[in-house]
């Protein structure tokens, strides 16, 4: 028995020789970013599309943005003197014109905004990613980068 689990080590031994340690631990680390990666991944997409069509406000601001994408679908002026149905933010106008793009497609409600928050994020993803294959062409890099990106800055936190 112990001859048997001496040959067994040694040829353990002998491939980490042959392939290098270093491949070893980039291997591993590989497979517990993919796996949780991946894992956090699933759990992000089913949290997203619970959340997508629920009909409250989820956190204090969305209403804010949800006026302000009103503001501009109707064709009001998203800077003007404050009223008791619109207070202008003091945001830059360019996500409260794409909210009401988003309207326009989608309806009046959160739904819209929320597609919209959702296609930037992962508009975020492809240029992080693309930049990583841009620079090193490597596609274990790429997913590394990825679902990182995807498990460490969950918009939906």
């Amino acid at each position: 028995m112990f001859s048997r689990l001496r040959r067994t080590s040694q040829q353990v031994i002998d491939a980490l020789r042959r392939r290098g340690v270093h491949d070893l631990v980039g291997d591993v680390v590989f497979a517990s970013v993919l796996v949780l990666g991946a894992w956090r991944l699933l759990a992000y997409a089913r949290n997203a599309a619970i959340r997508l069509t629920r009909p409250y406000a989820l956190d204090w601001l969305e209403p804010i943005f949800l006026r302000s994408g009103l503001q501009a679908a109707t064709g009001g002026a998203l800077y003007c003197a404050p009223t008791l149905d619109y207070s202008p933010g003091m945001y830059t106008p360019l996500m409260d014109l794409v909210y009401g793009a988003a309207m326009f497609f989608f309806g009046h409600g959160y739904v819209a905004a929320r597609i919209v928050s959702f296609l930037s994020f992962v508009g975020l993803l492809v240029v992080v990613v693309g930049w990583i294959w841009w620079e090193s062409a490597d596609l274990r890099a790429c997913v590394m980068t990825g679902l990182l990106l995807v498990a460490l800055c969950d918009p939906l936190e």
